[in-house]
């Protein structure tokens, strides 16, 4: 598989940019697990605790008036023999909110077919865990083989009347192949995932008050439904369950030794319902969708620079559908006949990010000067973007909105590289968020426009009695956000 020079596998480093180490090989970021023997860098572990408190603002369908977040997450890159090359990750994250309103279900990327909405605030706690492991293996010449499973579980409440509680799991898996023909290299893998978010609802004790929630298809367009314990907001665990199949394909050439091209396309198709699949349970909604990717990069690489153009993009057209049905009790017991269902909503979602990296200036390299490890100078300019075409459909109306969001941002970072091998770092950014948001008659799409400064230092350092461990800490602030968080890790390579 072709690499970015000739890399020293057992070359040991005073001091490395972990970013740079996971970004410089854009193989590492593709959904095909055989990349990782492109992996030419030492064996490194990095570990990370943090804490971070934040004003709350109006989001995606979900409003707070602020959060606190404590985490903690452990990486590696490791090689197990010439041939074998691992990654695995661990992470930890609890959040607690307050004064949530808007929708119960838990925040992804993933389109959802449907909404609930809430109006009553109070407060949310949530805890996740995440587990990601992969190997790739060398198998003949210049084919390789891997696989890696990703493997999330999450569990969400709100704790004021109308009350919930979200149980979370997402399993994400590929098997690929690749092959290297030296000029050039190609690959392909297979990919799976399924995830559900199981939902229940309740009040607290007995209450005359009357709690509505709003089954929202899309654009504020749906159906108001009052709490009794049954419906779309039932006392019973109700998950609502996606499974994925699909490819994905790369392709890498370097016609000079300075110049690189990658790209990489993906597929899946979706399939899923809300409700439990059985004609003695109730099937409240059904979807599907069509989701397409790409991840590219265009890079140019000097002695003393780095330049990197990057593309990411995700597309998902969604159409989901209510259940139409009759039911039935006979000797007590309750089975339903389904019908042909009816549509609710078409929805149309791209995101992504388009940006470019400047590394300028070499701190440090490799112990065989393969490679550089450092760069006095960081800069990363770019825009994220976030496109929603809507479709709810009402009998007899129907309504189409359209939800536009740019975040443009500029990043420059400074490294500092004292005479012991410590490492000062300063950072400056600029983010800010505009568009066309589409006037909702229950909640924003995006946030109001905004402009923020993000700062952020940190200080990394040797441990003189053992060789290769390096502690860092850092703090840094997000004006958009109002937020403030501190890091404490350890580095060991």
């Amino acid at each position: 598989m072709l690499t970015i020079g000739t890399l020293n596998l057992m070359a040991q480093t005073a001091v490395l940019d972990y970013e740079l180490l996971k970004s410089r090989n854009p193989w590492l970021t593709a959904d095909n697990a055989s990349a990782l023997t492109t992996y030419g860098d030492t064996n490194v572990v990095k570990g990370t605790a943090y804490i971070e408190h934040t004003k709350g603002e109006t989001g995606l369908y979900s409003n707070s008036s602020q959060a606190n977040t404590l985490g903690a997450g452990a990486e590696s890159f490791f090689r197990l023999s010439k041939k074998v090359v691992g990654y695995g990750s661990i992470s930890y994250l609890n959040r607690t909110e307050n004064d949530v309103t808007g929708t119960a279900f838990l925040i992804t990327d993933d389109v959802r077919p449907f909404d609930i909405l809430l109006n009553t605030a109070g407060s949310t706690s949530l805890e996740r865990i995440n587990i990601h492991g992969g190997l790739g293996w060398k198998a003949w010449k210049g084919l390789s083989l891997g696989a890696a499973v990703d493997y999330t579980t999450a569990s969400y409440a709100k704790r004021k009347d109308l009350r919930y509680v979200s149980s979370y799991m997402n399993l994400a898996a590929n098997v690929g192949a690749s092959y290297d023909f030296g000029c050039y290299s190609l690959g392909a893998a297979f990919l799976y995932r399924r995830n559900t978010e199981d939902l229940s609802f309740k009040t607290y004790g007995t209450t005359d008050v009357v709690y509505t929630s709003l089954i929202d298809y899309a654009n504020g367009m749906g159906i108001s439904e009052t709490f009794n314990g049954d419906g779309f907001t039932n006392t019973d665990e109700q998950p609502l369950f996606s499974d994925y199949k699909g490819v994905s394909a790369q392709f890498y050439v370097q016609p000079c030794k300075r110049l690189s091209f990658f790209v990489e396309g993906t597929y899946l198709r979706r399939k899923g319902y809300y409700g439990k699949e059985s004609q003695f349970s109730l099937l409240f909604s059904e979807h599907q969708s069509n989701i397409y990717g790409i991840n590219g990069r265009l890079s140019y690489n000097t002695k003393k620079t780095l330049h990197w153009l990057s593309l990411r993009m995700n597309v998902e057209n969604l159409t989901a559908w209510q259940t139409i049905y009759t039911e039935n009790t006979v000797d007590g017991v309750r089975s339903y006949h389904y019908y042909d269902p009816l549509k609710i909503a078409n929805k149309v979602r791209s995101y992504g990010d388009i940006s470019y990296s400047l590394y300028i200036t070499p701190l440090a390299t490799s112990s065989c000067d393969a490679h550089t490890t450092l760069y006095a100078w960081v800069i990363k300019a770019g825009t994220m973007f976030d496109k929603r075409k809507q479709t709810a459909y009402l009998f007899p109306d129907q309504t189409t909105v359209n939800h536009t969001r740019w975040t443009p941002y500029l990043d420059v970072t400074r490294n500092f590289l004292l005479r012991d091998t410590s490492l000062i770092t300063a950072q400056l950014g600029f983010e800010g968020a505009s568009g066309r948001n589409a006037n909702d008659p229950v909640m924003c799409i995006f946030p109001d426009n905004r402009f923020g400064v993000k700062v952020k230092v940190g200080y990394d350092f040797p441990l003189k009695k053992v060789k290769g461990l390096r502690p860092n800490i850092s703090v840094s602030y997000f004006s958009r956000h109002n937020s403030i968080l501190g890091t404490i890790g350890v580095m060991y390579f």
